[in-house]
């Protein structure tokens, strides 16, 4: 059986990729250590360590670094088509998702589609074009700090996929009109006015909670917490500064 194609990465670049599972690695050795220190008797705790920690958090840690590992496979798409109908599909999904190329010639595209925050997150699509295929891989860029959830991967290969078969098939482009939902209206206003300090209280009862009640439990619970109102925060955050920004080229194609 021929073996999968997969992405091949650098040292830092694979770091960065299996970074989410490192995170997993402390819990997973502390409970362990706990347990070999109950089983010498050593222990001094004040309950009796119990052994399902250690399995739950390696079996999380199993299964991120399979999901992690099996987002390097290419994505085989046959496909016939001309170098033209190729690079008329790129400008069609740049248009659409806004990439930003870094490779593009007669073997291989390579592209990267930046978050809000660009300088920490984003994607990173790769195309290897063959005779009469295609491979397609899309992850969390490697060369940024990485999220373990691939909110966009499959945007990326869905959108380019469909715009490389409509041009194959003659189909021409259609333009497409963004509705820019209003992020200063009073129902958005009033949200935020909400949940804002609730994060904020959040985040401080998860330091709390980490400092100042130091058990393996506690630490854990602090940290989701904490992670937990980040990721609602940056959420509002992003979709407020999308809004700005196409608000502003709305208004600069108006005047134009």
């Amino acid at each position: 059986m021929e073996a999968k194609p997969r992405l091949k990465l650098t040292l830092m670049q694979r770091i960065t990729h299996y970074s989410m599972i490192f995170l997993w690695i402390i819990p997973t050795i502390a409970s362990f250590v706990f347990i070999v220190k109950d089983y010498l008797g050593t222990y001094s705790g004040q309950s009796d360590v119990k052994s399902w920690p250690f399995i739950f958090f390696l079996c999380i840690l199993i299964f991120l670094y399979i999901l992690q590992y099996r987002r390097l496979y290419f994505k085989k798409i046959e496909i016939t088509f001309t170098e033209s109908q190729f690079q008329d599909a790129i400008k069609r999904t740049i248009n659409e998702l806004e990439w930003d190329i870094v490779k593009n010639n007669k073997k291989m595209f390579q592209a990267t589609r930046n978050d809000l925050i660009s300088a920490i997150m984003g994607e990173l699509i790769t195309i290897v074009k063959c005779d009469g295929y295609i491979l397609i891989n899309s992850i969390c860029d490697p060369n940024k700090w990485t999220n373990i959830l691939p909110f966009r991967n499959n945007e990326n290969i869905r959108v380019f996929l469909k715009n490389l078969r409509e041009v194959v098939s003659s189909i021409p482009e259609v333009p497409r009109v963004q509705i820019v939902e209003n992020e200063l209206s009073f129902k958005r206003m009033l949200f935020r006015i909400i949940i804002y300090p609730i994060c904020l209280i959040m985040i401080l009862v998860g330091i709390l909670m980490i400092y100042y009640h130091i058990t393996l439990r506690n630490a854990l619970a602090g940290v989701g917490l904490i992670a937990l109102a980040i990721v609602i925060l940056y959420a509002d955050i992003k979709l407020f500064f999308n809004y700005k920004k196409k608000k502003y080229e709305k208004k600069r194609n108006t005047k134009a």
